[in-house]
């Protein structure tokens, strides 16, 4: 077996044990990430209050609902428990120094707003790229963050982002109204939507 095929092989073996895949069922076990490296990547103090336009965030949305992964709106809306309706609140910035550039995390809740989910999306123009997709889960006031696509590094700084996403005020948003912003161009933990 040539290095590339054991190459191919073991970042796929990688991609099936860790990408976030929505439960398909009520028995579905929250699967806590691995840890939090607070003394290399400290939380930031000073946090972006960027804002982006509607038409953004819904792409986004759609984009992230538009994967085998995790199901239609319909699905995510039915496992959150809120009806046709997302209860949605996102942070757009660099979070941290170590990113290349700012990125749109968005969070979807449940109802009770003991769990959801965080989509953290690249865009440019009408491009989208969801590179993780975590589970959320709130326990002792803080929202504990699922497996990602990615080392500690990206683990904290989504663990961090889970806690400010989740005190910024929510919004709910329509399924219709995110069905209808469709995008050019999607990509879903590497995998091209449309």
């Amino acid at each position: 077996m040539t290095f590339r095929a054991m190459t191919v092989r073991a970042t796929l073996l990688v991609l099936l044990l860790c990408l976030p895949i929505l439960p398909q069922s009520t028995g579905y076990e929250f699967v806590e990430g691995c840890c939090i490296n607070r003394q290399a990547f400290p939380r930031p103090t000073e946090v972006s209050t960027a804002t982006i336009s509607s038409d953004v965030l819904l792409g986004a949305l759609h984009c992230a609902m538009s994967s085998q992964l995790v199901g239609d709106g319909k699905h995510i809306a039915g496992y959150l428990g809120t009806g046709n309706e997302l209860l949605i609140s996102y942070y757009y910035g660099k979070y941290m120094p170590e990113q290349d550039g700012p990125a749109l995390t968005i969070g979807v809740y449940s109802l009770d707003g003991s769990r959801g989910m965080l989509f953290d999306v690249s865009a440019e123009k009408d491009e989208y790229a969801v590179t993780n997709i975590p589970l959320l889960r709130k326990s002792n006031q803080r929202w504990r963050v699922g497996e990602i696509n990615g080392g500690i590094w990206s683990y904290t700084r989504l663990y961090y982002l889970a806690q400010e996403v989740g005190a910024r005020p929510r919004q709910a948003v329509s399924l219709r109204t995110v069905e209808a912003h469709r995008v050019t161009g999607c990509w879903v933990m590497s995998e091209k939507v449309h």
